[in-house]
């Protein structure tokens, strides 16, 4: 028998358009692949700086409105101050006209005749004086 060698034939070697194909895909899955990528970072970035920059206009805006609540604060207490002080000089210059017409109805009373009726003008005025006290009294206490 003779020997014959049966050979497998090699396979044709890849032609140079097929190699430059197959690189081109690569290349283009690659560049696609980067692109996609520096989208993602693009993206990725972006949200990380908004989030810095609202996190600094939160802190920025939360200063201010305490800046701004110690003044309206200062402010009121202030307000109060003074209300409460002219409150108080009200409140004496009703308890004086209440002790002058004290003073006069007793006047009145000792002094009055069947012809003259001047005390109960005067126990009128008292009674409405003594109501306006009470009143700003009343005032007084809500206000504290």
């Amino acid at each position: 028998m003779s020997s014959e060698m049966t050979s497998v034939p090699a396979p044709p070697p890849a032609s140079r358009k097929e190699i430059q194909k197959k690189r081109s895909w690569i290349i283009g899955i690659l560049f696609v692949f980067l692109w996609l990528m520096l989208v993602a970072g693009g993206v990725w970035g972006g949200k990380w700086y908004i989030g810095q920059m609202k996190q600094q206009v939160l802190e920025e805006l939360s200063a201010q409105n305490k800046t701004q609540i110690e003044q309206v604060e200062d402010g009121f207490n202030t307000r109060m101050d003074t209300l409460q002080t002219e409150i108080d000089q009200d409140m004496q210059a009703l308890e004086e006209q209440i002790q002058t017409f004290n003073e006069l109805l007793t006047f009145a009373n000792e002094n009055a005749t069947d012809t003259t009726d001047n005390s109960t003008q005067l126990y009128s005025q008292l009674s409405e004086i003594k109501k306006q006290l009470e009143q700003l009294k009343k005032n007084l206490d809500v206000l504290k």
